[in-house]
């Protein structure tokens, strides 16, 4: 019943938590594949996308109803929705970091790459190998704001050499360790 799994999401929508998407996985697969439905339950929680029949997981509506509530969303959409522009796009203006779900194509495209870098400088981990040591990139990344700090701070990711030439430049960034997110302040 549509209104029992509203309810549910209702219920369990707390933003803290994103295990309110777990509703959708028992949810009856007449639901999962009814379109007018899921975009009712992606714009409750966008996570839920994951759990959709995949026609709707390919739905390109559907799927951009998702991501422009939360970015992070585009990992459960197919692959041809990783692999479209305009999807990622507009998955990582408001989550920098769903680059990780993007195509390799669209991993090694300077414009989406800067996009997400300047939405959270971390992305730059999820770009190409040659993006990541790329100057021009990693000056995007120490000169944009490290993702829920409000000054803008620079940002190195260690083990680059990209971002190892830019301490030189400035020897006042922060260092992100990506495996800990731990900050730390060099100057």
């Amino acid at each position: 019943d549509p209104r029992v799994v509203m309810a549910a999401l209702e219920y369990f929508n707390d933003p803290a938590i994103s295990y309110d998407c777990m509703v959708m996985k028992y949810a009856a697969n007449n639901l999962k594949a009814d379109k007018d439905f899921a975009m009712r339950v992606v714009k409750k929680n966008a996570y839920s996308l994951e759990f959709l029949d995949e026609s709707l997981r390919t739905d390109i509506d559907v799927v951009m109803a998702a991501v422009m509530v939360n970015g992070d969303a585009l990992q459960g959409a197919s692959h041809t929705m990783c692999a479209h522009r305009g999807v990622v796009m507009t998955a990582i203006a408001n989550y920098g970091c769903a680059l990780s779900y993007a195509c390799n194509r669209l991993r090694a495209d300077r414009t989406v790459v800067r996009a997400a870098i300047e939405q959270d400088p971390m992305a730059i981990i999820e770009a190409s190998d040659e993006l990541k040591n790329d100057r021009e990139m990693a000056m995007t990344a120490i000169q944009s704001p490290p993702h829920g700090l409000e000054s803008p701070r620079s940002v190195v990711a260690p083990n680059n050499e990209a971002f190892e030439r830019m301490i030189t430049f400035d020897p006042s960034c922060v260092v992100i360790d990506p495996e800990t997110c731990c900050y730390e302040q060099l100057g």
